[in-house]
Order: C-alpha cells, then structure tokens, then sequence
C-alpha cells in the first residue's frame, strides 16, 4: 500500500538532522548525517513502522495536510513516500 506522511526535519546542536512524524508521534524518528541521509533514514523507519502496523492491524492516521502543520523556523517540512508492498 502507498502512504505518505509529513515529517519534519531540524538540525540539531550537532550537526545531525533530526526526522519526526507529527502524525505517528511518538512511533517513528529517526536522524541523518545531511539532508539526503536523513530523507532516505526517515523513508527506512516509516516503511518499517507502516508494515509493522500493517501486520498488527492497528488503524493508521489520516496524514495531515501541509496546511494543518506549522513547522518553526528552524525546520524543514518534507512529505516522505512510501509503498510497503515492495518490501
């Protein structure tokens, strides 16, 4: 099955980039070294989530919109998708 959610990604003191899922908080996170690592981080737990859920049966949440979530400043909102049946 297709999903995709909106995950918000920031920097922190670090350098590293923190990757969250408003909508499947506090179930999924995850982090990356740069923007591409943390991109393809954040698709890894979230397939691995949405199967595990898939398999448990338990009701996912509608995704929110771009508009129903309000990033600070300080943070990236990317939607990140993925299709569990090709894994």
């Amino acid at each position: 099955m297709k999903y995709s959610y909106y995950a918000l990604f920031t920097t922190n003191n670090q350098g590293r980039i923190e990757v969250t899922f408003p909508d499947l908080a506090p179930h999924v996170a995850t982090f990356g070294n740069n923007l591409p690592d943390a991109q393809r981080m954040a698709a890894d737990a979230l397939v691995g989530y949405l199967l595990t859920a898939e398999s448990l049966g338990i009701k996912l949440p509608q995704p929110s919109s771009f508009q129903d979530l309000t990033p600070d400043s300080q943070q990236r909102l990317i939607p990140i998708e993925v299709d569990t049946k090709s894994n």
